[in-house]
């Protein structure tokens, strides 16, 4: 500034940086954000409704598959078989629980069936709070159950495409479809802040606004979160929503560069200008 350059001379290189980077931000985060969000939610759900022992780990309790079943092994043996095992699977009122010494998945079941195999250990079959349970002993036992259908997944609405948030009156869909086009924007906004943050006086270090430019990103990324959430609860409008932020951040970044433009100018020059005023 002190050469003769203004705020243009500074923004022209500045926002030139900024649109490349306002184009990456904005294929990451409405195309490549929401595909890997749906990759993720695709591949949990095919974990859930796969039935497979390979997905227990030792000293856990876990869910196998859609079933209900819970099982715990102490062990897990090279050949894949479990050793020292708890299951328990509820069917409605009644409950049944195996306790055995080792169990293994059988691999000749038929097609959507699958059957967890038990031997050396114990069946318990009643209601809770009855005093009336089967007990079996037995030698080798086997649960067959059915493998469920993959069902279409209920994508949340950070995985969802952007033609299907486009077309919804959700809260939260509206939400998640601002936040999306928030983040290429906040880009030009923040380019728009770092000028006059970057401003010092001759006497001040090169660095002296980096604190204050870090609290105002704090500042704009915590009120962007919390203008989302208040949008997804419908507690403000989809048209204010979290645009309100932005133009506040635009508002400031235009009110300090208009004082520093201002405080720039000779005094002659200010009085003059204030007094034809």
């Amino acid at each position: 500034m002190a050469g003769g350059i203004g705020p243009g001379g500074l923004y022209r290189p500045l926002l030139i940086l900024a649109s490349l980077l306002t184009i990456g931000v904005g294929w990451l985060a409405l195309v490549v954000g929401p595909a890997a969000n749906r990759d993720i939610q695709r591949i949990a759900q095919e974990a859930k409704e796969r039935a497979d022992l390979s997905m227990l780990q030792t000293g856990r309790f876990m869910s196998f598959g859609n079933t209900g079943m819970v099982v715990y092994a102490e062990a897990i043996d090279d050949d894949g078989s479990l050793r020292n095992v708890f299951v328990q699977r509820r069917r409605g009122d009644e409950i049944e629980l195996v306790v055995a010494d080792r169990a293994w998945q059988a691999d000749n079941d038929p097609a959507g069936v699958r059957t967890l195999r038990f031997g050396d250990g114990r069946r318990y079959q009643g209601v809770p709070g009855s005093p009336r349970f089967q007990i079996v002993s037995f030698r080798e036992h086997g649960i067959p159950f059915q493998i469920p259908d993959f069902t279409k997944v209920d994508l949340d609405p950070d995985a969802r495409p952007l033609i299907a948030l486009l077309g919804s009156n959700d809260p939260e869909d509206m939400a998640e479809l601002q936040w999306r086009f928030s983040m290429p924007l906040t880009v030009v906004v923040l380019t728009l802040l770092a000028v006059p943050l970057s401003r010092s006086t001759p006497r001040q270090g090169r660095y002296s606004g980096l604190i204050v430019g870090v609290l105002v990103f704090v500042l704009y990324a915590n009120l962007l979160l919390a203008a989302k959430v208040w949008l997804e609860r419908d507690d403000i409008p989809a048209w204010l929503g979290v645009w309100w932020v932005h133009l506040l951040f635009v508002f400031i970044a235009w009110y300090l560069v208009y004082r520093q433009q201002r405080f720039r100018r000779p005094k002659a020059a200010r009085v003059t200008a204030e007094t034809a005023a």
